[in-house]
């Protein structure tokens, strides 16, 4: 399925009546995101072309070779150093309202300007499923949370993104009260924790589904004070 297909589907789900684009946010951030990858992709393709091709016409211990050698090092020294600056930068944009301001209306609108921009680059759906669901789950559309559960369950192929979609679905049981499925995503979240990437938002994931999972136990227990 193509990265358009994937996105409609997703699109399906959110609607646009509620969440318009944000062109503000594509014009100051994702524009200067795009425009720093990009960058980074054509230094690193001559730093190819340059020592595959011209080094050998030039030869190796040629005053020029050796001077356009570190011209083209520090290119991409510099390309990459701001390739990871805007990533920072946009990432923080975009799941700090999700995760960290509690902006869900604001950050669903961020994010849909965000993906229906880089359609053309490699898109990590199950991550983006799952960001779509929080914010949506935060908002209150637990149906469309919902939604973003079920493409996540049909296409999740890795331990992360089964990881993923176990914590969206212990939010959406935490909403029903439904502790027996909240308690069972945490015994799911130690199975597949192992076998994870462990960066540290997977670590902070686990550790939520964990503290959730024994939250869930005390109250099936009516051990309240423990809760």
């Amino acid at each position: 399925m193509t990265n358009r297909e994937e996105f409609n589907k997703i699109m399906q789900i959110v609607g646009t009546d509620e969440y318009a684009v944000d062109n503000d946010f594509i014009n100051r951030h994702v524009k200067k995101f795009n425009f720093a990858r990009n960058m980074m992709y054509i230094t690193l393709f001559v730093e190819g072309v340059f020592f595959c091709i011209v080094r050998r016409i030039l030869g190796r211990d040629s005053g020029i070779s050796s001077s356009l050698t570190w011209i083209i090092m520090i290119a991409l020294l510099i390309s990459m150093l701001q390739y990871m600056k805007q990533k920072k930068i946009i990432t923080n944009e975009l799941l700090g309202s999700i995760h960290r301001d509690c902006r869900p209306d604001v950050s669903v609108s961020k994010y849909m300007s965000f993906v229906s921009m880089v359609l053309k680059k490699q898109v990590l759906w199950n991550t983006v499923q799952y960001h779509f669901g929080c914010a949506l789950y935060r908002h209150g559309r637990i149906h469309k949370a919902n939604a973003c559960l079920r493409l996540m369950q049909e296409s999740s192929e890795t331990a992360t993104g089964m990881m993923l979609a176990e914590h969206l679905k212990m939010l959406i049981a935490l909403y029903y009260k439904d502790y027996d499925t909240v308690m069972a995503c945490a015994g799911e979240a130690g199975v597949l924790y192992p076998k994870a990437v462990h960066n540290n938002f997977v670590q902070k994931i686990y550790g939520d589904m964990q503290r959730a999972g024994a939250y869930a136990s005390c109250m099936k227990n009516n051990d309240y004070n423990q809760a």
